[in-house]
C-alpha cells in the first residue's frame, strides 16, 4: 500500500490504514506491505494532525483527510483477495461419505452481512476428480462462525453438506474465484477416500 499527501505536505501528520475486514488498523506508515486475508476488503487511508482517536483527540484535529473507503466514497478502494483455505477435509487421507459429506472453506467473518455482500467478489466451487464439478444448491451451503470444539476449529466457514459425485480415491478441490471474472482465482486440493 502506498499513500501520498498533497500540500501542505506530510510533516506533522499521522497516518492509518484500515480494512473493513480487520478491527484494528493495518498500519500507521505512509507506505507498507499489507498481508490481507481472503475476502473483499474496503480500504481506507487517513491522515490527521493528531495521533489519537478518542473523542477529545478528534475534536482537536485541525488538518485531516482520507482516501478510499466504502463505495459511497469517490473513488472507493476495494481490494479482492482470492486465497482458498480448505477447512474440511482438514488433511489428505480423510474418509468421506458419498451420501452425506461436509466440505468447508474459510470465508470472512462478515460473510453474511448485506454491507459485505454489496462489495463481495468471491464465490466458491468444489470439484471431485473423478466425478466432476460439484455445484451446491443454496440450501446445501451454510455460513457459520465456528466455535471452539467444532470440526475445523474457530475459522468462519462456508459449509457444504450433501452427497459427493464419486466413490473411491478422489481429489476434492475448492476454488475461490471472482464473481465477475472466473479466470481470476485460487484453488487448493485434498486427496480423500469416499466410501459408498
Amino acid at each position: 500500500m502506498q499513500g501520498t499527501v498533497g500540500a501542505p505536505g506530510p510533516a506533522g501528520l499521522f497516518f492509518k490504514w484500515y480494512s473493513s475486514l480487520s478491527p484494528d488498523p493495518l498500519s500507521t506508515a505512509l507506505d507498507f506491505t499489507a498481508s490481507l486475508k481472503t475476502g473483499s476488503h474496503v480500504i481506507t487511508f487517513t491522515a490527521k494532525d493528531v495521533a489519537g482517536d478518542s473523542a477529545p483527540d478528534l475534536q482537536s484535529v485541525q488538518r485531516a483527510g482520507f482516501a478510499g473507503g466504502p463505495p459511497i466514497a469517490k473513488p472507493p478502494c476495494i481490494v479482492h483477495v482470492f486465497l482458498a483455505n480448505m477447512v474440511l477435509p482438514a488433511a489428505d487421507g480423510a474418509v468421506l461419505s458419498k451420501t452425506a459429506s461436509t466440505l468447508s472453506v474459510e470465508v470472512p467473518a462478515v460473510w453474511d452481512r448485506p454491507d459485505y455482500q454489496a462489495v463481495n467478489h468471491l464465490q466458491f466451487r468444489w470439484r471431485s476428480a473423478p466425478g466432476g464439478e460439484l455445484v451446491p444448491a443454496a440450501n446445501q451451503l451454510t455460513f457459520r462462525q465456528v466455535q471452539q470444539g467444532d470440526p475445523g476449529g474457530t475459522l468462519p466457514q462456508l459449509i457444504y453438506t450433501g452427497p459427493l459425485p464419486a466413490t473411491g480415491n478422489c481429489t476434492i478441490t475448492v476454488r475461490v474465484e471472482d464473481t465477475q471474472d472466473n479466470s481470476i482465482g485460487h484453488e487448493v486440493s485434498r486427496s480423500v477416500v469416499v466410501n459408498p
